[in-house]
């Protein structure tokens, strides 16, 4: 019994917090393809893609952040939980704009929330010396329509 209680300790809790942290980063890395698209789908029709990736990220932003922004308020529903900390988080950057296709690019700090196993996932601290993981997306959209073509609007 005193056997399986320090194999427990150490080899059987480390691991299990291993697996939980792995499967909140794929997690996260799932979100952060999402916001790549929805980022490079609002450039395509004009709208903010900063913004869109920021609204996608809140979800996995977590809770701490060196200097948390303002939060997003959506219409008619508020302000939209950890928006602030994906304020803080979550940056865009459009690669290419042109008559053919839209990329865009989605840069998430991860917070990292597992003490010890962070030590194998993280790419750094950020300034408040919390542990994160830079997660980097990229998407690329066809352009169905020109930039000067008739888009039918008013």
């Amino acid at each position: 019994m005193v056997e399986y209680a320090f194999l427990m300790v150490f080899a059987m809790l480390p691991l299990t917090l291993g697996i939980v942290q792995l499967s909140l980063v794929l997690i996260s890395k799932a979100v952060v393809n999402h916001a790549a698209f929805s980022a490079t789908r609002a450039q395509l029709v004009g709208e903010d893609p900063l913004l869109a990736a920021r609204i996608v990220c809140a979800p996995v932003a977590g809770t701490k952040a060196p200097s948390p922004g303002s939060p997003i308020a959506l219409p008619g529903w508020g302000n939209l939980p950890r928006s602030e900390f994906s304020v803080a988080k979550t940056t865009t950057r459009v690669l290419e704009d042109d008559a053919d296709s839209v990329t865009v690019e989605v840069t998430h700090d991860f917070q990292l929330i597992l003490p010890v196993v962070d030590l194998l996932f993280r790419s750094g601290t950020d300034a408040g010396g919390t542990s994160i993981l830079r997660l980097v997306e990229k998407c690329t959209l066809p352009r169905p329509w020109t930039k000067d073509a008739d888009l039918g609007l008013p």
